[in-house]
């Protein structure tokens, strides 16, 4: 078995996979994110964002090739220098389902890695206030209180500070488990 490899690429040397469907790009650049609003997201939080989540590629001659990790491949597009280095996973060309693996990966991702609907605001304001105020402050310029916050989740301060026993209630109401 052939495992992935990490290297380090050139951000303009790596391309789109031709094999992943025009379904998956439309769908992935029309889904309206929460950074795509407000562009706040600094060069250094996304480095950190793709050393934790690199982008995934098949290796050619001269290129690579990228099939996963799109999201973060199209903001490294938009918001990086080219020559600018980025981790990157190298799979083998026959251990990856290129069309199956790129339909996969947001969909899951937004399972795995989304808030809740329904105490979102809430919850995303506990995940903020355990990170470092310098490190959010580094990450994401200008938004590091709490009027900034509420412009980015589209919620009053209320909402924000909203204690977790009426989000219990109206979870348990949905049907889930406290």
């Amino acid at each position: 078995m052939n495992f992935p490899i990490f290297e380090k690429a050139s951000l303009d040397s790596i391309t789109l996979s031709d094999k992943v469907s025009e379904d998956i790009l439309s769908s992935s650049s029309s889904v309206a994110y929460r950074l795509s609003r407000n562009n706040r997201l600094s060069k250094d939080g996304l480095l950190s964002f793709l050393k934790f989540h690199p982008i995934h590629v098949i290796k050619t001659r001269s290129t690579y090739k990228c099939f996963s990790g799109l999201r973060g491949y199209q903001l490294a597009v938009k918001l990086l220098p080219p020559k600018t280095k980025i981790n990157v996973v190298v799979h083998n060309k026959q251990s990856v389902n290129i069309a199956n693996d790129s339909s996969l990966d947001p969909l899951l991702s937004h399972l795995i890695y989304g808030l809740d609907g329904i105490a979102y605001e809430a919850d995303f304001s506990n995940v903020w206030k355990a990170a470092l105020p310098e490190e959010r402050e580094k990450i994401l310029p200008g938004l590091n209180n709490k009027r900034n916050l509420e412009i980015l989740l589209k919620c009053s301060r209320k909402k924000l500070s909203r204690k977790s026993k009426k989000i219990i209630s109206k979870l348990n109401k949905a049907g889930y488990d406290s």
